[in-house]
């Protein structure tokens, strides 16, 4: 889905461009015909000459002004299909880093937030604390109550884990039943007060 959406961005980018070359070579024309009026001003011949002069300005004008109506209409068209398109994309890149059943941030998204947290931890000299969470016995729990309810515990610790963090923290579902929080600029006795 990704590499349809970027081919047809793609795709949209380069009409674009061939919309601006088009417009490029319409305003190279026009600007020769108004050298070739600016001319003929230079040296009228009289009344006549000057209407003909005047008559060509007007339809060079209107010609040019048709090609910018249809080249903006063309434009804000593919505007804004590159928009949605972005907007495709956004929703897939989400998609691919959240965890479906909680809403919060999967295991890829964890993994490279940790990378760059730490990255940024050792850099800067800063502190960095990491919460790891298991549900107990979540297992026999699924067993005894069923998954419908199993979902609902997970959904409820993460919205729980949301709710408790703040700024750069970044709460993720890890795996089944195991949750991890990343606690940059969080000192040992901060972390250990949000967990």
């Amino acid at each position: 889905a990704i590499n349809d959406t970027t081919n047809r961005i793609e795709a949209e980018l380069e009409t674009l461009l061939e919309f601006l070359g088009i417009a490029g070579i319409g305003a190279a024309d026009y600007g020769k015909t108004l050298e070739g009026i600016s001319g003929q001003l230079a040296n009228p011949g009289g009344i006549k000459d000057l209407k003909s002069v005047i008559g060509n300005t007007l339809s060079a004008t209107r010609a040019m002004q048709e090609r910018n109506t249809v080249l903006e209409e063309k434009l804000n068209v593919s505007s804004g299909e590159v928009s949605r398109l972005k907007e495709d994309l956004e929703h897939m890149r989400r998609e691919a880093t959240t965890d479906a059943l909680t809403g919060i941030a999967n295991r890829k998204l964890f993994d490279s937030e940790l990378r760059r947290a730490a990255m940024m931890a050792m850099e800067e000299g800063e502190t960095l604390c990491l919460l790891i969470i298991d549900i107990d016995h979540f297992k026999k729990f699924n067993d005894t109550y069923g998954h419908q309810i199993g979902d609902q515990v997970l959904k409820l610790l993460a919205d729980t884990l949301t709710e408790t963090i703040k700024g750069q923290d970044l709460a993720a579902r890890y795996g089944g039943e195991e949750f991890s929080v990343i606690l940059p600029n969080t000192t040992i006795e901060n972390a250990t007060k949000v967990a």
